[in-house]
C-alpha cells in the first residue's frame, strides 16, 4: 500500500512530512492507521492536508492497482494544546506569569448570545475551562468571564480569560487576556479569532 500527501499552501511553508507509514493491508470491511512523521513542523494555527491511499487489488487470479482519495485532514488550534492541569487559575495567572507575558485585544464578534460566544469560544481554542466559567446565568450577568487554559505542544503553559459582553448595540464584544511565555505565540492565538 502507498499513500500520497499533499499539503494546503497554508500548510505547506510550516510542515514537511519526511516518512509515511501505511499498514501493508486493509482487509474489506475494516479500517487501518497511517501515520505522517514531519520533519518540519512550525505550530499551525490552521492547515488541510490531503491524501490518497494507492493499493492493489486482487480478485481472484486477477490484481490490478488503484487509488483512493481520503478525506481532508483538517489541523486547527485545538490540535495544538494538552490539558492544563492547575488546582488555582487565579493563583496561576497571577503568580506564574508576570504583566510582561501578558498580550491584551479586544474584538468585535459575531456571537448572538453569552452562550454562543462560550461555546464558540471554547470549540475554537479546544483548551480546558476552569472554575465552571463555561455557565452562565443569563438573567444577572450583562458580562461573563471565561477562563481557559492549555499546554501548547507539551511545553508551554497558556493561559487566558475572555470578557465576553455586549454593546450598546448589542454587538458581542470580547476582551482577550492572555498569559504565556512566548509573546508571539500569544498574539498569533489571539489574532486566530479573527
Amino acid at each position: 500500500m502507498t499513500a500520497d500527501i499533499s499539503l494546503s499552501e497554508d500548510a505547506s511553508e510550516n510542515l514537511k512530512v519526511s516518512s509515511i507509514l501505511t499498514c501493508k493491508e486493509i482487509k474489506p470491511q475494516s479500517t487501518g492507521t497511517l501515520y505522517l512523521i514531519f520533519s518540519k513542523f512550525v505550530p499551525v494555527f490552521s492547515a488541510s492536508i490531503s491524501l490518497s491511499l494507492g493499493f492493489n487489488v486482487t480478485e481472484g487470479s486477477a490484481s490490478y492497482d488503484d487509488e483512493y482519495q481520503l478525506e481532508d485532514i483538517e489541523i486547527s488550534i485545538s490540535d495544538m494544546f494538552s490539558p492544563l492541569l492547575i488546582t488555582s487559575f487565579d493563583k496561576h495567572f497571577e503568580s506564574f506569569f508576570t504583566a510582561q507575558d501578558e498580550v491584551t485585544e479586544t474584538y468585535q464578534v459575531e456571537y448572538k448570545s453569552l452562550e454562543a460566544a462560550i461555546s464558540e469560544l471554547i470549540k475554537h481554542f479546544g483548551i480546558t475551562v476552569f472554575d465552571g466559567s463555561s455557565k452562565v446565568d443569563i438573567k444577572t450577568e450583562k458580562f461573563h468571564t471565561l477562563k481557559l487554559g492549555g499546554r501548547f505542544l507539551g511545553k508551554l503553559d497558556v493561559i487566558m480569560k475572555c470578557i465576553i459582553g455586549f454593546d450598546n448595540k448589542q454587538r458581542c464584544v470580547v476582551k482577550f487576556v492572555c498569559r504565556c511565555k512566548d509573546q508571539e505565540l500569544a498574539t498569533n492565538l489571539l489574532e486566530s479569532i479573527c
